[in-house]
């Protein structure tokens, strides 16, 4: 009985996933007919790229401590 409750959820989210791959290859086919430009830029606008791109940019942009209790606190 216990295996049966824990399988339900597992196999629901094997399907579901196999369906989001299914949907993903047929996408990926679609766009193979586009040009290299028009597949970038809509990966480019992808909300997983997006998210990395804004991450990676305040790393870089974080304020470097220049007093020395900064320096201490911080460093």
């Amino acid at each position: 009985m216990l295996l049966k409750l824990l399988k339900a959820p597992i196999m629901n989210t094997i399907i579901m996933n196999q369906d989001v791959l299914k949907s993903a290859i047929s996408r990926r086919d679609n766009r193979s007919e586009l040009p290299l430009s028009s597949r970038l830029n809509e990966i480019v606008h992808t909300p997983a790229f997006i998210k990395a791109d804004a991450s990676n940019k305040t790393d870089k942009n974080k304020q470097q401590p220049t007093s020395p209790k900064q320096v201490r606190r911080f460093g």
